[in-house]
């Protein structure tokens, strides 16, 4: 699978971000402990910016254990 993200930290933290608002990523559970294994991408959460029809965007939060 590919799929653009970016990586970025903040205060000691690091994050994943895909931008799911124009071409769909679906990552499974074990996917997305796999982006966020420090031997692989590494980070302590992953973000996914979502569509929304409420608002202009919807971020769906993934700690590192897929949850």
């Amino acid at each position: 699978m590919e799929f653009k993200a970016f990586k970025m930290d903040g205060l000691g933290n690091d994050f994943v971000i895909i931008d799911n608002r124009q071409e769909i990523t679906e990552l499974s559970k074990e996917q997305i402990i796999k982006i966020c294994d420090r031997n692989f991408i590494g980070c302590d959460q992953l973000i996914l910016i979502e569509k929304d029809n409420t608002s202009d965007a919807r971020l769906r939060f993934f700690n590192s254990d897929g949850g």
